[in-house]
C-alpha cells in the first residue's frame, strides 16, 4: 500500500490537491499509511510540513483541543507530526488524544523519521480498528 499524500488547499471549501513533499515527509507518510492502513494529509506550516492521519471516511482525526467540551462534536484536526524544514532537526511528534477512541494524550517528542513513525503508529493504532486487528 503506497502513501497517498493530500494537502488542504482551501480550508473553507475543503478541497484537496496532491502536493510534492521532501523525502523525509514522504518516508514518514508512507510508513504511517502502511502501518496504520490509512491515508495521510500534509499541510504547510511556518516550521515545516504538518502531517494528519485520515479516518476511514477520509477526514482528519479530531479532538476538542486544550479545553475539552464533550457536549459538542470535536472540531480540532489532530496534527500528529511536523517534519521541520531544517533537515538537521528531528521530527516533532504529537501524541494527542483522539475523540471517541482509547487514544489519550501522551506528550510531545522529537525523533528521527523511522523512530517517529514507530512511535506514532504505536500511539495512534487504537484509532484504526483495521490496523489494530492486523497488529495483534
Amino acid at each position: 500500500m503506497g502513501a497517498e499524500l493530500w494537502r488542504r488547499s482551501d480550508a473553507r471549501q475543503q478541497k484537496t490537491t496532491a502536493v510534492a513533499v521532501d523525502s523525509r515527509t514522504a518516508v514518514l507518510a508512507s510508513l504511517l499509511a502502511q502501518g496504520l492502513r490509512t491515508r495521510v494529509m500534509v499541510s504547510e506550516t511556518p516550521w515545516g510540513t504538518g502531517l494528519y492521519l485520515l479516518d476511514h471516511e477520509g477526514r482528519p482525526l479530531r479532538n476538542w483541543g486544550d479545553a475539552p467540551d464533550h457536549t459538542k462534536p470535536p472540531t480540532l484536526a489532530v496534527r500528529v507530526a511536523i517534519v521541520p524544514s531544517d533537515l538537521d532537526e528531528p521530527v516533532d511528534v504529537y501524541l494527542d488524544p483522539v475523540a471517541d477512541t482509547q487514544v489519550e494524550y501522551a506528550g510531545n517528542e522529537a525523533h528521527p523519521v523511522e523512530d517517529a513513525a514507530e512511535r506514532l503508529i504505536r500511539h495512534y493504532r487504537p484509532a484504526f480498528p483495521r490496523a489494530e486487528a492486523a497488529g495483534r
